[in-house]
C-alpha cells in the first residue's frame, strides 16, 4: 500500500510540474512518448483524457470490476491567497480547504461508483484477479467562487463563466499483485462552464459542477477500458 501511494505521489509531482501553469498553451505541450516510471503513451480517442500511458505488455481486456480508492486532492498553490487578497468577506481558510477537500473525496467515490457501475464495470472492496484498483490525484485544483459562508438566495452573490479548474491523474493497479497498469492525464480548465453565460456561484451549483466533473472523468476511463477490450 505505502509502494502504491508513493508511486502516485511521483506521477503527481510529476505532471503537477508539466502542467503548471496550466494554460491553453500548456495544454498543448507534447507529453513524454515514455514516462519517467516506464509506462508507454499510447492513443485512446475514445477515452479523450489529453494522455494515456499503459505499462508495456499489460492486458485491461480481462478485468470486469474496479475498487475506487480515496482520491487525493490538492488546491493549486496559493489559491487561497489569491482567493483572500482585497477581500473583507467570504474569505477562506484552513478548515475551510479542509471541509471542501473532504466533501470533494465523497463526491468523487459517489459518482465514480454511479457512473462506472452504469457503464458496466461495477465498484467492488475486494482483490480478486479481475478487479482493478483505480487510484486517482486531483490537481491544480482552483475554484472561482468557492461560497464558503453563503448559500443560494442571499443577496451576495458571485457571478462566473466557469466554476473552476483542475487536472486528473488517474492510475490503474491489479488488485491482487499490485503491478501499476496504466496511467491517464486529464485537465479541465472549463468545469460548470455555461457556454458564454455567467451563472450565480453557491455551495450548490459547486457541488453539482464538481459531480459533473467527475462524472466525464469516470466515463472517460470506462470508454479507455472498453477501448481496451477491443484491442
Amino acid at each position: 500500500m505505502k509502494t502504491m501511494i508513493k508511486i502516485l505521489t511521483q506521477a503527481c509531482i510529476c505532471i503537477a510540474i508539466l502542467a503548471t501553469p496550466i494554460t491553453a498553451e500548456a495544454k498543448k505541450k507534447k507529453f513524454p512518448d515514455v514516462s519517467f516510471d516506464g509506462l508507454e503513451k499510447v492513443e485512446r480517442p475514445k477515452s479523450k483524457a489529453d494522455a494515456v500511458y499503459i505499462q508495456p505488455g499489460a492486458d485491461l481486456s480481462g478485468y470486469k470490476s474496479i475498487i475506487v480508492a480515496e482520491p487525493q486532492i490538492a488546491f493549486r498553490k496559493y489559491w487561497k491567497e489569491d482567493h483572500n487578497s482585497g477581500r473583507m468577506a467570504d474569505r477562506i481558510d484552513d478548515k475551510d480547504m479542509e471541509r471542501m477537500i473532504s466533501r470533494g473525496k465523497k463526491l468523487f467515490i459517489e459518482q465514480f461508483t454511479k457512473t462506472l457501475t452504469k457503464k458496466g464495470y461495477p465498484v467492488v472492496h475486494a482483490p480478486e484477479g479481475n478487479v482493478l484498483v483505480a487510484r486517482a490525484g486531483i490537481l491544480n485544483l482552483d475554484v472561482e467562487a468557492p461560497d464558503p459562508n453563503r448559500t443560494a438566495g442571499t443577496w451576495s452573490k458571485v457571478y462566473t463563466e466557469y466554476a473552476g479548474s483542475a487536472t486528473l491523474v488517474i492510475e490503474l493497479y491489479d488488485s491482487t499483485s499490485g503491478q501499476l497498469l496504466a496511467r491517464a492525464i486529464d485537465h479541465k480548465d472549463d468545469i460548470g462552464e455555461q457556454f458564454g453565460w455567467y451563472q450565480d456561484r453557491t455551495q450548490f451549483t459547486n457541488i453539482n459542477d464538481a459531480r459533473e466533473a467527475f462524472d466525464s472523468w469516470a466515463r472517460m476511463l470506462a470508454n479507455g477500458l472498453d477501448e481496451a477490450k477491443k484491442g
